[in-house]
Formats: C-alpha cells, sequence, structure tokens
C-alpha cells in the first residue's frame, strides 16, 4: 500500500505557513530598496571610514532606514487590506530588516556571503511559487488580473535582488581569500560596489550589454549568462502577459 506524504509536519506548517509567505514575498523587494539607500547614502558618506572611527553613526543610520522603510510597508499594507493588522506588522517587520541588513554588505564580506546565501533561497521559494501559477497566466482565453500581474513584478524585482547579491558576492570573495581571483570590476569602475553590482545586473537582465563592467572569471560568465537567459524569458512572459490583461481591459 503506498503511503500518502503527511502535510502535517513541522517543517512543512512552517514553509506553508501565513508568515513564511509573506516573507517570501516581500523580503527581497523590500531588501532591494534597502540596498539602493544604502548605495545612495554611500555615495554621500564614507561608511566604513566612519564605522572605523565610531559604529554608533553608522548603526544610528541603518536604523533610521529601518525604521522608514518599516513605517512605509506597514503603511501600504494597511492601506491595500486595513483589516488584516498582523499581515502589516509583519511586513513591517520584513521592512525593517530590509532596511538594516544591507550595513552588512558594506561593511563585512562574510555578512555579505551569508545575506546572499539567504536571500537566494528566499527567491527560489518565491520563484517555485511563481512558476505554479504560470500555467493559469498562460492558458488559452484566460486573461490575469492585476494583482497577479503585480506578483510578476515582484518575483522580476527578487530576481533582480538575488542576481545583485550574487553578483557582488562572488565579486566580493576575493577578500575573504586572496587567491581567489576577483569575478567583476565592480572595485575598480569606480563609485560604490553595491549600486555597480546593481548596474550591471540591470544590464544582463535587459540584454543591453554596455561592456563597462564585465565578468572576468569562467564561473562569473556561466553566472551571467544563466542570469541572462533566465531574465529574458521572464521578462517576455512579463510583458505578454501584461499585455494580456490590458488588451481585455479595452475589449471590455
Amino acid at each position: 500500500m503506498s503511503s500518502i506524504p503527511v502535510r502535517s509536519g513541522f517543517v512543512w506548517r512552517i514553509v506553508h505557513s501565513r508568515t513564511s509567505g509573506l516573507i517570501t514575498t516581500h523580503f527581497a523587494p523590500l531588501l532591494f530598496a534597502g540596498m539602493m539607500i544604502t548605495g545612495i547614502v554611500q555615495d554621500i558618506w564614507d561608511l566604513e571610514a566612519m564605522y572605523a572611527q565610531s559604529p554608533a553613526p553608522v548603526v544610528a543610520i541603518f536604523m533610521g532606514i529601518g525604521l522608514a522603510l518599516g513605517a512605509a510597508a506597514h503603511h501600504i499594507s494597511h492601506r491595500l487590506a486595513a483589516h488584516d493588522t498582523k499581515s502589516a506588522w509583519i511586513i513591517a517587520g520584513v521592512g525593517f530588516a530590509g532596511g538594516t541588513l544591507p550595513v552588512g554588505l558594506v561593511l563585512s564580506a562574510w555578512i555579505l556571503q551569508a545575506i546572499t546565501v539567504f536571500t537566494v533561497l528566499v527567491v527560489v521559494l518565491r520563484v517555485a511559487h511563481f512558476l505554479r501559477t504560470v500555467a493559469t497566466l498562460i492558458a488559452p482565453n484566460r486573461y490575469p488580473t492585476w494583482p497577479q500581474v503585480g506578483m510578476m513584478l515582484y518575483t522580476y524585482l527578487s530576481m533582480l535582488t538575488a542576481f545583485t547579491l550574487i553578483n557582488l558576492a562572488m565579486d566580493l570573495l576575493h577578500t575573504l581569500h586572496p587567491s581567489v581571483t576577483p569575478a567583476f570590476n565592480f572595485i575598480t569602475a569606480g563609485g560604490s560596489p553595491l549600486v555597480n553590482a546593481f548596474y550591471f545586473s540591470v544590464v544582463v537582465m535587459t540584454t543591453l550589454g554596455f561592456g563597462d563592467i564585465t565578468p572576468l572569471t569562467s564561473l562569473a560568465k556561466i553566472s551571467v549568462a544563466l542570469q541572462c537567459l533566465t531574465s529574458y524569458v521572464m521578462f517576455a512572459l512579463l510583458v505578454g502577459v501584461a499585455m494580456r490583461g490590458v488588451l481585455s481591459n479595452e475589449d471590455e
């Protein structure tokens, strides 16, 4: 007699809980927002030098970013679903984490590697959830709702966040192991390595290929090729589904 998998285990309940769903949905986009704010702040102040002199100002800056991002996330979530107060506070906590974690990206290569691994795992869960809905989105005579289009945009933004962190982590790995060749030229290109990694990931995902920043190792080239192919398919699917949604509204 074949056994039916039991879907009541501890791990299964955690992965499929409401809290886990909110984290996998909102963590990467809110971390992306925190990373962009961090890139701007890093261009204004030399955070590494500030932290070396006194950690307190740097901690205060990122606590402020975290509180602001958490408050914004809570406000938007509460406006969209005023009755779901618990979810709004969970999203606010995710926003706070998204605003404070980028300090680790700037100050420690080890923390960067850890955040990258966690973010990639979260994004994989997000993409797996998205893939389960693709059949519905592309079915004949089916038109997606705007919340479904928004879900696709969230997934695309989550992939951009993961690719940015992967590229940055690969490039800065040589700061932990001097024998490792830098994967990219984010540091020598000038400006913030975080902003350079984001810029390069956008160029790769949109297949623009300016050529000012390039992969320097075989592993980096393979990674970029996979990112380019994945992003191209995702972007084509996003545009195609969105156009079907717009056309359906015009027809109505």
